[in-house]
């Protein structure tokens, strides 16, 4: 147990356990471990990581924080994997009562494509990830990661329901993806300026709380959900490049819209909430938005409309 770099491509999932443990227990911190390991490898390298430094939220019994030193000073390397399978290095249930792992720093995952479901969720003190490759990052992958500060996938096509949520200062990867599940980028902080140039599809909340946006672009969006840029009261222009045929429920909630200019579709139809329940789709016999001569869209009204020009 006197280095970090092995091959655990022959080890059982209890010996990968127990090696991980001890190296823990003899100080060491950087983790570089060969083989394309199997989704209960990776269990047995989170379980050990949890176990060595955790905290159980919701506890009845109060129980302290597991060793306060461990906490984000791991760094992990895992050179031959492919993918992270769900629920491998993130939080975990026990008897109700959820097992935050907090020992994480760093993560480089040079060939992974896809990140699971919970795979890094709770992760409170880590600080980036590397992982070029990715295209899809599941449901909760990196939720509630809250000193996340530097997030490199400019692969990245498909983010999943709450992938990002709570990691406030994180240089996120909002770009490139073509589909952004609810709540995805929910709660940042760093993001000013957004151009959604590949997005086809976003969820509810999707950047609900950006405190610091100033200025969302999005050319490929036809619907717009529920809380999409909901509290985001810094924000001055908002550009939607394709006709919007659906409008949510307190899309700009919480905002001063009469501050923001609002670039539509040339071709943009006026929309109706009627029997819609907030909801604001395309009339039977819509017309078309009155630019410059109307200042009110969805029941907003806002600084200016006028067209979108790429």
């Amino acid at each position: 147990y006197t280095t970090g770099t092995f091959d655990a491509t022959n080890m059982t999932v209890e010996n990968l356990k127990t090696y991980v443990t001890e190296a823990l227990n003899k100080s060491i911190r950087d983790f570089s471990i060969s083989g394309n390991l199997t989704e209960e490898q990776q269990k047995a390298v989170g379980t050990a990581l949890r176990d060595w430094c955790h905290f159980y939220d919701n506890d009845p019994l109060n129980a302290p924080l597991n060793n306060p030193d461990g906490l984000g000073t791991v760094s992990l390397t895992l050179p031959d994997v492919t993918e992270i399978y769900d629920d491998t290095f993130g939080e975990i249930s026990l008897d109700n009562y959820p097992k935050y792992s907090l020992a994480l720093k760093s993560v480089y995952l040079p060939k992974v494509t896809v990140i699971g479901e919970n795979a890094f969720n709770h992760q409170r003190y880590l600080q980036s990830v590397t992982a070029p490759n990715v295209i899809e990052v599941k449901d909760d992958g990196f939720g509630d990661c809250g000193e996340l500060a530097q997030v490199d996938m400019p692969k990245l096509t498909k983010v999943g329901n709450f992938s990002f949520y709570y990691a406030p200062d994180a240089n996120l990867p909002w770009e490139n993806p073509k589909e952004i599940g609810q709540y995805a980028f929910q709660n940042n902080h760093e993001l000013t300026s957004i151009n959604l140039r590949n997005a086809t599809s976003i969820g509810n909340g999707a950047f609900r709380y950006g405190s610091k946006l100033e200025s969302i672009t999005a050319p490929g969006l036809t619907v717009i959900p529920l809380w999409a840029f909901s509290d985001c009261k810094k924000l001055t222009t908002l550009s939607l490049g394709s006709p919007i045929t659906e409008w949510g429920n307190q899309v700009l909630n919480n905002m001063t819209t009469e501050n923001i200019t609002l670039y539509l579709h040339k071709d943009q139809k006026v929309l109706s909430d009627e029997d819609s329940n907030g909801v604001w789709t395309v009339a039977e016999s819509a017309s078309g938005v009155d630019f410059g001569e109307n200042e009110t869209f969805c029941g907003y009204t806002f600084k200016e409309i006028k067209k979108y020009e790429e």
